[in-house]
């Protein structure tokens, strides 16, 4: 997070000192544009107990802060000096978490054809849980602007995001000779994949320090935070902040 920031505030400087020679734009325009960012997205740590058919399962995943890259693409109308509204769509990059899962007391039940007997069994063992996360959405925010030169300005953002939230969780088992003691089930790593989608519409905003390069071109360095991100399966809530670099066409 201290990286996030220190990189915006180090261009706002910069930029900043740029910003008097540059020729001014028309009030109200239009303008379109793209960029990368880089994403960072803390996993809380999610401790689980349930059943598993007549088993014990327990998982427990640690705290986890990721960063990843990303990309948004963003559309803007300026109707005022100071005032614009924008839409975005992004790719918010995908995240991982992972920690120790059992199973304790899972009752298997064998039956033999030609005897036509049972043998009932109980079995625990290890493994693992992982969860995946891919967020990505669209947002409309309307911007305040600060003109501090004719090129250089300092805006402020807030609106909306329509959030999509993919979770995949993948679980492995280990079977081995001492797990079955004797019961006819083969050894080897059992895994189970569950998926999950779900769409959110949390707040939104961001700052962002922006430079025209003549009429039409422009520039610029953001800080975006999508507030109380839902990380999926096994997971709870989280900020998503996202500080990049943004190229604009105006006109």
């Amino acid at each position: 997070m201290y990286r996030i920031i220190s990189v915006v505030l180090i261009g706002i400087v910069v930029w900043g000192f740029l910003g008097y020679e540059a020729q001014a734009q028309p009030v109200t325009h239009m303008y379109f544009g793209v960029g990368g960012f880089n994403s960072q997205y803390e996993k809380p740590s999610y401790n689980y107990v349930g059943t598993y058919f007549d088993a014990v399962e327990a998982i427990s995943l640690a705290q986890s802060t990721e960063d990843d890259l990303g990309w948004q693409l963003v559309y803007g109308y300026q109707f005022r000096k100071h005032f614009a509204v924008e839409a975005h769509f992004f790719d918010g990059g995908k995240y991982q978490q992972a920690g120790p899962r059992s199973i304790d007391g899972l009752t298997l039940t064998f039956s033999n054809p030609e005897t036509q007997q049972q043998l009932v069994g109980q079995i625990s063992y290890e493994g693992e849980a992982k969860t995946t996360t891919r967020l990505r959405g669209i947002s409309a925010m309307g911007v305040a602007i600060w003109p501090v030169t004719q090129s250089f300005a300092l805006k402020a953002k807030l609106g909306l995001a329509f959030l999509s939230t993919q979770s995949e969780l993948l679980t492995t088992g280990e079977i081995t000779d001492d797990v079955i003691q004797g019961l006819p089930l083969a050894v080897g790593t059992r895994v189970s994949k569950y998926d999950q989608n779900e769409t959110k519409v949390p707040l939104m905003f961001g700052l962002e320090a922006s430079y025209k390069v003549g009429w039409d071109w422009g520039m610029s360095l953001f800080w975006h935070r999508v507030n109380d991100v839902e990380g999926g399966l096994l997971s709870g809530e989280s900020d998503l902040d996202m500080a990049g670099l943004q190229v604009t066409f105006h006109y």
